[in-house]
């Protein structure tokens, strides 16, 4: 949108009342929610859900535990005691879009909030 067309709407939403400036803002707002929704629902179902990955964790948890692991489908990219270790080497590894999770160990005590 060019910035001739965004004065242009400035101006004439300058003579609304608050109420209706509000109005429209909240309706952009949700508009904005709509739109980001439709892009992740644009994406492939598997890449969505990570379906692939969950499974992948579940038969690899005992090999992993406690560590971080960055995956793409069935593929592991990277791993490490950090998040950002892990997805540095899938970068490396030449990962496009990296699910980065932390397998967790079966010592871990259970967390329970802050």
């Amino acid at each position: 949108m060019s910035n001739t067309l965004v004065d242009k709407l400035m101006e004439q939403l300058n003579a609304l009342s608050a109420q209706e400036k509000r109005l429209i803002a909240s309706r952009l707002i949700e508009q904005a929610k709509d739109e980001e929704q439709a892009q992740v629902l644009d994406l492939p179902e598997e890449v969505r859900y990570r379906k692939r990955e969950y499974l992948w964790m579940k038969e690899h948890e005992k090999e992993y535990a406690g560590q971080w692991v960055a995956l793409e489908g069935d593929k592991l990219y990277g791993q490490g005691s950090t998040a950002r270790q892990a997805l540095t080497e899938a970068k490396k590894a030449g990962a496009k879009m990296p699910f980065i999770a932390r397998i967790d160990s079966p010592d871990d005590l259970p967390f329970g909030g802050w």
